[in-house]
């Protein structure tokens, strides 16, 4: 009796643990229901709560208001500006990134808006070289049919100790090579290549030079090959570009223009750094170029001098208003002897080494050209005879002498004197900037003389040029002692005349003393 009075306790107590599991059960369910409805309806609250703090701002800021097609335009100028200093667009998010980053409609809009993927600028980098591709891949296609402006840099490889260099690569280019996988991915729009600045990658030049690569709409073309490439024997790009007529911008930091297949006679824009004999190539087969600037190599031969135009043969630039110089005087002297450029506005020669002789062939295509210059700035020039060019310079408005670290850069009394108008009333008449920078070697009252006269010049005789007053004088020297030998008293008059001078005739002038520098 005992044992089976147990038994049925048991199970009467098993049921009641039974039931009451089963009814905590069914509050767990419910409760976790209850907790399911919330979770859902706070997800449709927080998503009317984003709407209406979208539809807030929309209503508090005019632009976020404006129609779509306005915002685009607006979009596209930001990204244009940014455009202005290419070396820059790598240092910073690019432009359609930072303004996605605003708010999800305008990221919406700018996302499904392809010319605002039409700039490609990208630092290639071994640690991130994968992602990079990626990224590459999809920027590409999200710009669909948009012209593509690129701009490709590299970082160095000692920049990133332990980096497992390409079992392909060499190991002797000065900058990262990214694999070919990178290029063939750029270059399946190359068709749509309207900016290309690039160094001259070693798996690039490659596929260029396969002949596959074209770029009927290129119009501003950037290479480069730095001192290292060089040295190990890279002298040029080989790439057919005879199919793109519209090429008009070119920038060659090159050994030579070979292989090159440019049409030269369309371009209308050109800065080269290469060696002489292709300079010279270039300047004279751009028949329509407007604007040019030729620079020292990071290398420092560039070819032997050669004969200067024995022929006495000139190729007229006739569109040609800007021509700068930042190389040898040789240099200058070899290219100046085969062009003449009526039209020129502007002429610049910041000389690499002053000691050759420039002058006389600057003198000569001066003459030849019978140019109305209005700028006319030389830099690091050497003991010269400056007034042999002041009678072809009567155009000029802005006249600049900077002697820079050349030795011996005198600014002496003759020039002075040459400049002054009651003196010399034929050398430039239409003066409005002066700038002079060197070892002074006039005396203050010469300084003095040409300042006055400048700024009240005397009445123009029978069929002359009526001489304008001049708007700016700066003269700076590097030699202090110049200011030590002049009495205390004359200097300063001498400058309260200039402060007297500036202030009733509101004109600029600056004389004062800059220490030399030495490298």
């Amino acid at each position: 009796m005992v044992s089976i009075v147990n038994t049925n306790l048991n199970e009467e107590g098993s049921c009641e643990r039974n039931w009451k599991v089963v009814a905590v059960q069914k509050k767990l369910d419910a409760s976790e229901q209850e907790i399911a409805e919330l979770t859902e309806k706070l997800e449709r609250l927080k998503l009317a709560h984003c709407r209406l703090k979208e539809e807030l701002n929309a209503t508090a800021s005019p632009i976020l208001s404006l129609p779509a097609e306005i915002l685009v335009e607006i979009f596209l100028l930001f990204c244009d500006l940014q455009k202005k200093e290419p070396s820059k667009l790598v240092l910073q998010h690019p432009p359609a990134f930072v303004i996605g980053s605003v708010c999800r409609a305008w990221r919406r809009l700018v996302w499904s808006t392809p010319r605002m993927w039409g700039t490609l600028a990208i630092t290639f980098c071994p640690l991130r070289i994968k992602i990079q591709n990626e990224l590459l891949q999809e920027w590409i296609e999200r710009s669909q049919n948009t012209m593509l402006s690129v701009y490709l840099f590299s970082e160095y490889p000692e920049e990133h100790e332990g980096v497992i260099e390409d079992e392909d690569d060499d190991g002797m280019h000065g900058y990262y090579e990214p694999p070919a996988e990178t290029f063939a991915i750029l270059c399946s729009a190359s068709d749509r290549w309207r900016v290309l600045h690039t160094p001259a990658f070693l798996r690039l030049r490659e596929r260029l030079a396969s002949g596959g690569v074209r770029a009927p709409v290129l119009r501003d073309l950037d290479f480069s090959v730095c001192a290292t490439d060089h040295h190990n024997g890279v002298r040029s790009v080989k790439w057919d570009l005879s199919g793109s007529s519209m090429v008009r911008e070119v920038n060659l930091r090159l050994w030579s223009h070979e292989g090159l297949g440019v049409q030269w006679q369309g371009v209308t824009h050109v800065e080269l750094s290469m060696k002489l004999s292709s300079m010279l190539h270039i300047l004279l087969g751009s028949k329509n170029m407007e604007s040019c600037i030729i620079k020292q190599p990071p290398y420092r031969n560039i070819g032997n001098a050669f004969d200067i135009n024995l022929t006495k043969t000139y190729t007229c630039l006739p569109n040609l208003t800007s021509l700068s110089f930042a190389t040898e005087p040789y240099v200058v002297s070899a290219l100046l002897a085969y062009i003449s450029a009526p039209n020129l506005k502007y002429l610049s020669l910041e000389l690499a080494n002053a000691q050759t002789s420039w002058m006389t062939e600057t003198l000569e295509f001066l003459k030849r050209s019978s140019c109305a210059l209005t700028d006319f700035v030389v830099s690091n020039f050497e003991d010269c005879d400056f007034t042999r060019l002041l009678p072809y310079l009567k155009t000029v408005n802005r006249f600049s002498l900077c002697g820079g670290d050349a030795i011996l850069n005198h600014l002496s009394g003759h020039l002075l004197e040459a400049l002054t108008p009651s003196n010399s009333p034929n050398f430039l008449p239409d003066l409005e900037e002066l700038v002079l920078e060197g070892t002074l070697k006039a005396s203050i009252d010469k300084i003095s003389n040409m300042v006055k006269s400048r700024l009240a010049p005397p009445p123009p005789e029978d069929d002359m040029t009526p001489i304008r007053q001049i708007q700016h004088v700066h003269i700076k020297y590097d030699n202090v002692s110049w200011s030590r030998t002049i009495n205390p008293n004359r200097l300063q008059k001498f400058y309260l005349e200039l402060a007297i001078l500036s202030s009733t005739t509101g004109a600029s002038l600056n004389v004062q003393w800059s220490e030399r520098q030495t490298f």
